[in-house]
C-alpha cells in the first residue's frame, strides 16, 4: 500500500495539480484562481480610479476595509509568503486591462523586501506583462509593520543600498507593493530618487482604516 501511495503521487499527471489559494476549490482548469474566484476578483476591482496619500497618485486594484470587503483581507493573506506567481499573473494582467497606461518613460521600482516575497512578486508579474524590469535598491531598516501601531509605522527608517541610474527620458518612477496602509514606506522609498517629475504607486489594496 505505501509502494502504492508513494506511486500514486509522483506520478507526472500530479505534478501540475493545483487548487484555488483563494477558495481551495479543485476546478482550477488554468494556473491562478479557479473560474467563480476569477469572476468575482474581477467584478470587485476599485480601478482604474486613484487616491491620494501623501501627495502620492496610489493605484489600487481593491480597497482593503476592516468594515468591509473582508475577502481582500482573505485574499491579501493568500498570497502572503510568494510561490503564488500564476495568481499575480492573473492580478497583474486585470490591473493592466482596465486603463490604457503610457509606460515609455516610466521606472519600475520594488519595495523593500526579501527575493521571491508577495510584493516582489507583484512587482515581477506587472514588469513581465508590460515587458520592462524592475529594481529594488530599497532597505527597510524596522521591524516588522503588523507589530506597530499607525503612529510608529509612518516613521519607519528606508534607506537604498546603491543610487540607481535613471533611464533616458525616463520621467516616471512607479512604486510597486502588493499591499499600501498609510503610505510611508512608498513615499519614503521614493523621496530617495532622484530626476523624476511624477511618481505613482501601484498595489493590489489599499488597507483603509489602518487600526493602531
Amino acid at each position: 500500500m505505501f509502494l502504492f501511495l508513494h506511486a500514486l503521487l509522483n506520478m507526472p499527471l500530479l505534478e501540475n495539480f493545483k487548487s484555488c489559494v483563494f477558495c481551495g476549490s479543485m476546478f482550477v482548469l488554468t494556473p491562478g484562481f479557479c473560474r467563480y474566484c476569477s469572476l468575482e476578483i474581477e467584478k470587485r476591482t476599485y480601478a482604474p480610479k486613484v487616491i491620494i496619500v501623501k501627495g502620492m497618485i496610489v493605484r489600487p486594484l481593491f480597497l482593503w476595509s476592516e468594515l468591509h470587503n473582508l475577502w481582500v483581507k482573505h485574499l491579501a493573506y493568500s498570497l502572503k509568503g510568494g510561490g503564488c506567481m500564476p495568481e499575480q499573473n492573473f492580478l497583474a494582467h486585470l490591473f493592466l486591462s482596465i486603463k490604457n497606461f503610457k509606460l515609455k518613460n516610466a521606472d519600475f521600482y520594488c519595495a523593500p523586501g526579501r527575493h521571491g516575497d508577495h510584493a516582489h512578486e507583484w512587482a515581477a508579474a506587472i514588469t513581465s506583462a508590460v515587458g520592462k524590469d524592475f529594481r529594488r535598491p530599497f532597505i527597510k531598516k524596522s521591524i516588522k509593520q503588523k507589530t506597530k501601531t499607525k503612529a510608529e509605522r509612518e516613521m519607519i527608517n528606508i534607506e537604498i543600498s546603491e543610487r540607481p541610474i535613471k533611464t533616458k527620458n525616463a520621467n516616471k518612477a512607479i512604486f510597486l507593493d502588493d499591499i499600501v496602509a498609510t503610505g510611508s514606506t512608498a513615499h519614503n522609498s521614493l523621496s530617495l530618487l532622484e530626476g523624476y517629475v511624477f511618481n505613482e504607486v501601484w498595489c493590489i489594496a489599499y488597507k483603509e482604516h489602518c487600526s493602531d
